[in-house]
Order: structure tokens, then C-alpha cells, then sequence
């Protein structure tokens, strides 16, 4: 009789494993916790400091698990608005409060932020320094000399551009244009209103 009461709990405790199993694996992936996401392992644990990937999309879980958003991840890649690594892309830094200057930086199709050298992007090229801030203006590269606009893409061809002898420009001046009496490819002067298309704008915050 107490050998059938010991198998008997037994067997409820094997079930009751099972049961715990199955509810943890059920758990896995996407939950909302008090309005934040998190991604539970097939163990029921959460994520955390590394990436994810869902429907193709790139998404990094912090140190508490939660999903980052509008935010660098080791000053390398970066997160949009929905938590998502941008790819192929240009974001805008508009504060000085985010680890990284402002202005425009370009992330490639691994998601890595394009750095100290010159990269095609679409029709023109355009030159990074060695945190990915696009370079805008004069640049003096050893003897050569560039000069980038307020847009970023070199110029090519025949430019008018008001130059003091007295005062010469500095690396990242830019300089008032009149007309141009010739223009190559890429030659053309934007205004930072006229940027090309395709050009993604997020207003970093402050993170905690």
C-alpha cells in the first residue's frame, strides 16, 4: 500500500515537471511587461544585452531584459524608435548629451555605422571621421583638398565659392556658393532643407 502511495506522488511530481515545461517553452519569445518588451529563452528566462532577430528585424534587449530603443549599442550600431537596428539608413544626432556629436551618420547594411574613411552612398560619396560623423564643409586630407558642402557630398567640377585670402577656410567652414560656371556628377550644392531622399531624421533623448 505505501509502495503504491510512493509510486503515486511520484508520478504526480513527473507530471507536475511537465506541466512546468511546457508552460515556460509556451512562454518563449515576445511579452509585454508593464507596457515594456522583453524576449523570453525556451527556459523562461529573459534576454538580455544581445540582439534578437524577428521577421527579419534586429532588436537588442538591455541589461533588465527590455527592449532599447532610440538608442547607440556600443557606439556602433543603433536602435530606432520601434527597437529595430537601423540598416542602410542615415540618422540624425541632434543633441550632445548621447555619446556622439551632432549631425549626420550613415549605418551600412550590417547595421555598423560607417567610419573614418570615404563610402558611396547612392550617386555621391561622402567622407566619415572615426566616430561616423559626416563630414560637411572643407576637408584637407594630407595634400588633398575636398570640399564637402553643407550636404556632405563631395563636389566634383567647377565651383564658385567666396574665399578671403586673409582668411582662409578651416577644415568643416563652408563656404557661400554663387553660380557655378561648371558642375560634374555630385557637383551640385543642396541647401540642408534640399538633402536627398531617403534620409531618416530621429531626435536622440537622453537615455537613464
Amino acid at each position: 500500500m505505501n509502495r503504491m502511495k510512493m509510486l503515486a506522488v511520484m508520478g504526480t511530481g513527473i507530471i507536475l515537471a511537465l506541466g512546468a515545461s511546457q508552460t515556460a517553452f509556451a512562454a518563449s519569445g515576445w511579452t509585454s511587461e508593464s507596457g515594456t518588451w522583453k524576449y523570453a529563452d525556451s527556459s523562461g528566462n529573459y534576454v538580455t544585452n544581445q540582439w534578437k532577430t524577428s521577421n527579419g528585424d534586429s532588436y537588442y534587449l538591455g541589461s533588465s531584459g527590455e527592449l532599447v530603443t532610440e538608442a547607440w549599442i556600443d557606439g556602433t550600431y543603433y536602435a530606432d524608435e520601434n527597437g529595430a537596428m537601423v540598416k542602410n539608413a542615415w540618422v540624425q544626432v541632434t543633441e550632445e548629451n548621447t555619446g556622439k556629436e551632432p549631425g549626420w551618420y550613415y549605418f551600412g547594411g550590417s547595421g555598423k555605422v560607417t567610419q573614418d574613411g570615404w563610402a558611396s552612398i547612392g550617386d555621391a560619396r561622402y567622407s566619415f571621421d572615426d566616430e561616423g560623423k559626416m563630414r560637411t564643409g572643407w576637408y584637407f586630407d594630407g595634400d588633398h583638398v575636398y570640399y564637402l558642402g553643407e550636404d556632405g557630398a563631395m563636389k566634383t567640377g567647377w565651383l564658385c565659392l567666396a574665399y578671403d585670402e586673409d582668411d582662409p577656410p578651416e577644415e568643416g567652414d563652408i563656404s557661400q556658393a554663387y553660380t557655378s560656371a561648371r558642375t560634374g556628377q555630385s557637383g551640385s550644392i543642396f541647401s540642408a532643407a534640399e538633402r536627398p531622399s531617403g534620409l531618416r531624421t530621429v531626435i536622440m533623448q537622453r537615455q537613464p
